[in-house]
């Protein structure tokens, strides 16, 4: 019996060193919110091996986590950072977790621009360093018989503009932080390249009376869409127990929805909106934050569909939210006064607060009360 126990140990700690040597380690992939494929492993970047233990990637990185994966069909990393949201250095190998030990540890990328990524399983180091030869655009200008314009930057390598488009042509102007230009020139599925201005991409559009533009320098896309209004936006999260909470539509701006109600960390701390009220393509319709955990009080833009990240709840609160849909906006404030929303139900009785949250049995006509029903929550003039 001695000897079993023996040779099990000894066969589960040359598993150990095994894993910690990475030997069977042939292949390595980049994901992660930093990388523009995001965490999808279907798509992310394959890096390049020298066939003796070292593998080099170069390309745009966002702000945000970034790991590694062995294969497109595992989750399995062995090459992982010492703790989790590892800040990178640049130019400074960074040791790897020891095999099995590391966990999911991932690292964070605290700039977005483009780098040179080495792994080294011999020396069991990450190291990081700029491409000193890459073009890293902070701005762009659009000009042209259907838009003149400098799209605004929303999130991390992200540009927008939301208005109107004429009938006509534009193009894209990008300028560097040193001040140096290049130009657009359109490529595949919404792809683009930097070339000289003679060799840039006169872009045609129909006229479009609500556009949405996007510029996303990382992942080196444009997309120029009509705008479509959604059918609703729901709040949904471990807050509301992964139940559909939907928001009302303001009276003021169809685009903008709001929900006022009392929502907090008893329960869980994420919470992300949904344009559908069930989970079948969040990917579509998901609405989240561009970094997983911002804080709800600090909310801003959002993207559609990508990382499914949310935003935390800092505390029990009673909270108005805002969503502009259009805009890409997203906006929180704590207030006071008003009763915990219950369960969501057409049929619930319909209750009526004045603006302190004490109940009223019968508003006066004329006067701005809260209603609630369900879990909508609306202030109206009765």
């Amino acid at each position: 019996m001695k000897k079993l126990l023996l040779s099990t140990t000894l066969c589960l700690s040359a598993l150990a060193a095994s894993a910690f040597e990475y030997s069977d380690i042939t292949n390595l992939y980049v994901i992660g919110e930093a990388v523009s494929s995001g965490w999808s492993q279907a798509d992310a970047p394959e890096m390049t091996s020298n066939g003796s233990g070292v593998f080099t990637w170069t390309g745009t990185l966002k702000t945000g986590q970034v790991k590694f994966i062995i294969g497109r069909d595992t989750w399995d990393s062995l090459v992982s950072a010492d703790y989790d949201n590892y800040g990178i250095v640049l130019d400074t190998p960074m040791n790897l977790a020891k095999g099995d030990e590391a966990g999911d540890n991932k690292w964070y990328n605290n700039e977005a621009g483009v780098y040179v990524l080495t792994v080294d399983l011999n020396a069991k180091t990450l190291t990081v360093s700029a491409d000193a030869s890459a073009f890293v655009p902070t701005a762009f200008s659009i000009s042209g018989s259907a838009l003149t314009c400098t799209p605004s930057e929303q999130g991390p390598s992200i540009f927008k503009y939301m208005g109107s488009v004429a009938a006509g042509t534009f193009t894209v102007k990008a300028t560097d932080a040193e001040g140096k230009a290049q130009w657009l020139k359109a490529g595949d599925n919404n792809a683009y390249t930097y070339v000289a201005e003679s060799a840039a991409t006169a872009y045609t559009t129909e006229a479009i009376a609500k556009a949405q533009l996007f510029i996303d320098a990382a992942s080196q896309t444009l997309t120029l869409n009509a705008y479509e209004a959604p059918a609703g936006v729901w709040i949904v999260g471990s807050d509301t127990e992964w139940s559909f909470v939907e928001m009302t539509q303001s009276t003021d701006d169809p685009d903008v929805y709001e929900w006022t109600g009392a929502i907090g960390t008893s329960k869980g701390t994420e919470i992300k909106f949904m344009t559908i009220n069930n989970f079948d393509n969040d990917g579509v319709y998901g609405i989240h934050p561009y970094f997983n955990g911002e804080n709800l009080l600090e909310a801003n833009y959002f993207c559609q569909g990508g990382n499914d990240n949310k935003w935390a709840v800092p505390e029990d609160a009673n909270y108005k939210l805002k969503v502009n849909h259009y805009l890409q906006t997203v906006s929180a404030s704590k207030v006071s006064g008003v009763a915990t929303v219950e369960a969501n139900d057409a049929t619930a009785p319909v209750e009526y607060y004045n603006l302190q949250g004490i109940r009223v049995a019968q508003p006066q006509a004329g006067q701005l009360v809260i209603r609630r029903q369900g879990t909508n929550v609306a202030k109206i003039i009765f």
